[in-house]
């Protein structure tokens, strides 16, 4: 049944990928070798997450790709999880763990000497296995830290933003379309009795082009409100961040949101096949 329902959708929910496709001259059988590389890729990982040997036969068993195919993927390519975003992760910690913020709550300027400074300790509460100094550069080059006459660097901005770096960007939309559609299969497919995601979308389709500006500024203003509100109220659970904070189990939440402005009719052979016929607020949490 719910094979029978996924494969019905399956032309609706690759749509966005081949319009993207078709607008930058992606053909078919370009992306018909992305599948068989992501395929393969996943059915490696989720092998390995299981504790079972991966085994080119094993492979082509769970996905269908030929097991010439997976033999010549798996030579040419490593798989690893999706990993974080380490900068990002540094200026969450910054802003929100108590060792790197002043009285006042506020991210303070952190000394930059050495591998035992401030700064360097803020890099390694997140990840062992990188550099500050990388840090520093990626962060200093994307204009989120500025360093002080007294050596020392602030926190200039408050979210990570990779400006002018497409490659992250459509690595956040690779992330953040996987998180999308793991929140509403489970709203679609969940058999227990826990609480829905969150999944809500407002929509209104007749909104004239003078006022395309005011409403791209409120939708970014209300947006950063809406995230700063989730960042405090989260990070107060987050082990990493607050060590005496107890209990069983680590899980990962993530709350997304998006803008979209684009002609009325332009989005109208990407909708579903019964599209609500009322503006407004629509989702699957219910």
């Amino acid at each position: 049944m719910t094979k029978d329902l996924l494969l019905k959708a399956l032309p609706h929910l690759v749509r966005p990928i081949v319009k993207i496709c078709l607008k930058h001259g992606i053909k078919l059988g370009e992306v018909l070798d992305a599948l068989k590389r992501a395929f393969v890729a996943q059915a490696c990982m989720q092998l390995e997450q299981h504790g079972d040997a991966v085994s080119t036969s094993r492979v082509t068993l769970m996905t269908g790709v030929h097991r010439t195919d997976v033999a010549s993927i798996r030579g040419e390519e490593r798989f690893e999880p999706r990993q974080k975003h380490t900068a990002s992760d540094v200026i969450n910690q910054w802003r929100y763990d108590e060792r790197f913020y002043s009285r006042r709550g506020k991210p303070r300027p952190l000394t930059f000497d050495s591998k035992t400074s401030e700064f360097a300790e803020l890099v390694q509460s997140v990840s062992h296995s990188i550099s500050p100094y990388t840090v520093a550069f990626e962060l200093e080059r994307l204009g989120m830290i500025q360093r002080a006459r007294d050596g020392r660097v602030k926190l200039v901005t408050r979210v990570f933003v990779p400006k002018g770096d497409p490659k992250a960007v459509l690595s956040m939309l690779s992330e953040d379309a996987e998180d999308l559609y793991l929140a509403v299969e489970e709203n679609a497919f969940k058999t227990n009795d826990t609480q829905p995601n969150h999944h809500l979308k407002t929509e209104y389709r007749n909104v004239p082009a003078e006022a395309l500006s005011e409403i791209r500024s409120w939708c970014m203003r209300e947006g950063s409100a809406l995230h700063e509100r989730a960042r405090n109220f989260l990070s107060r659970y987050d082990r990493d961040i607050n060590t005496g904070v107890s209990g069983t189990g680590s899980f990962r939440v993530a709350l997304g949101s998006f803008s979209v402005i684009e002609p009325a009719t332009a989005g109208a052979e990407g909708q579903s096949p019964n599209p609500p016929t009322i503006p407004g607020e629509t989702g699957s949490n219910t």
